[in-house]
């Protein structure tokens, strides 16, 4: 009996805290969150998926980038026209907005753009973490599998099996009856 009051008495108390009023009808007030106010930035971090957080690979993956633009700007700069004679030329630099532009007709300009420098950083950056997300996926999903798995997939292993001599002696005879 007393086990039975006290379900009772835990049903009663969940009912209360719950958003059903009196009449057994769902209340209008809203869900409370009980510990919302002593959450910090720290639980929100253990929440994230690990392939999720960036790595020091970020840096290196956005400086790459970076280079790999301003390699891309200089290889299409027109030698040809240039060794032509022709000095109204400008050496644009920066995809998809070019951030670093130097008029060689008119040096007096400032070649660098402050509004597409910011902005093509922004791309970089969210292309690093893209790649950077891609990575650590790849290597967490390799570390699972793990070498071990692919090993034994690439290379036959030897089976052990294990004879029950009966057994072996009912196969010889039903062997032997079906030969004769």
């Amino acid at each position: 009996m007393d086990v039975k009051k006290e379900v009772d008495k835990k049903i009663v108390s969940s009912v209360k805290n719950s958003n059903l009023d009196d009449s057994g009808k769902f209340s209008k007030r809203g869900v409370e969150y009980h510990e919302a106010d002593k959450l910090r930035w720290s639980d929100f971090k253990k929440t994230l998926p690990i392939e999720l957080v960036p790595t020091e690979r970020l840096e290196y993956i956005f400086g790459g980038i970076f280079l790999l633009v301003i390699i891309i700007g200089f290889i299409t700069f027109p030698f040809s026209s240039l060794l032509s004679g022709n000095v109204d030329l400008q050496i644009k630099i920066g995809l998809p907005w070019a951030f670093f532009i130097f008029d060689l007709g008119n040096p007096e300009g400032l070649p660098l753009k402050i509004g597409a420098l910011v902005l093509d950083l922004l791309i970089y950056l969210v292309l690093a973490y893209a790649v950077d997300v891609a990575v650590n996926v790849f290597m967490r999903n390799s570390a699972k599998t793990g070498l071990k798995t692919w090993n034994k997939k690439m290379v036959a292993q030897p089976k052990e099996y294990k004879i029950d001599s009966a057994k072996v002696k009912s196969s010889k005879i039903k062997s032997d009856v079906k030969n004769v």
